[in-house]
């Protein structure tokens, strides 16, 4: 069986299904994303390592590497 997708839909599953280990991303925004989410994720999010970085402002903020299981739940969730 064969399934046709537009090149746009091509696009939008190779960039969302993608895993990076070394992104930082926003210690705030995870928490956002995560606040509604059940307890084994909470733990997860707890325990992450935070690291001092910049942002496009060139403000200082914290920043934090996730783990695998955590990125499949954040983009599952859309």
């Amino acid at each position: 069986m064969k399934i046709k997708i537009t090149e746009s839909q091509y696009n939008k599953i190779i960039t969302e299904s993608y895993y990076d280990s070394s992104k930082l991303y926003s210690k705030q925004y995870i928490e956002n994303v995560t606040r509604k989410s059940d307890r084994f994720i909470k733990d997860i999010v707890r325990n992450l390592t935070t690291i001092n970085c910049t942002d496009n402002n060139n403000k200082i903020s914290e920043c934090v590497r996730i783990p695998e299981v955590l990125f499949v739940h954040i983009k599952g969730r859309r």
